[in-house]
């Protein structure tokens, strides 16, 4: 009797883990996905640190602006938050997932270095045509 409590047990036990990991994989984001997510949530707070926006309504402001990426990655604020603590709770994934925010921020960095660059040139170009000119 004991032994046949502890098999039903058992299955009961595989079961419950089973499902529970296929729940995991549905509701957890990939971290590629989470990567470029954080990457944007970083930029959005580093634009509030720089005080480039106005602060008296920064906590309502970052609330809505996290909400749009948010939405921009077709993505839940519940979904968002059960992956955070989903990766918080796996060091190893989770910083994998960091080398790609890192990744994502420096190739970002790097496309408004050459932006600048290229808009430099530019003005640099027109400046000189003006001076031509006169």
């Amino acid at each position: 009797m004991k032994q046949s409590a502890l098999v039903i047990l058992l299955f009961i036990l595989i079961g419950t883990s089973c499902s529970n990991g296929n729940k995991v994989q549905e509701n957890l984001i990939p971290n590629e996905k989470m990567a470029l997510i954080l990457a944007d949530f970083m930029l959005l707070e580093a634009t509030y640190n720089m005080q480039l926006v106005r602060l008296d309504d920064k906590d309502e402001r970052m609330i809505k602006y996290s909400d749009e990426i948010l939405k921009h990655y077709n993505v839940s604020r519940e979904s968002f938050d059960y992956s955070y603590e989903y990766y918080i709770n796996h060091p190893e994934e989770f910083e994998a997932t960091f080398e790609l925010v890192f990744e994502e921020l420096s190739k970002l960095e790097t496309e408004s270095f050459k932006f600048q660059q290229k808009a430099l040139e530019n003005d640099s170009t027109l400046a000189s045509d003006s001076l031509l000119k006169n």
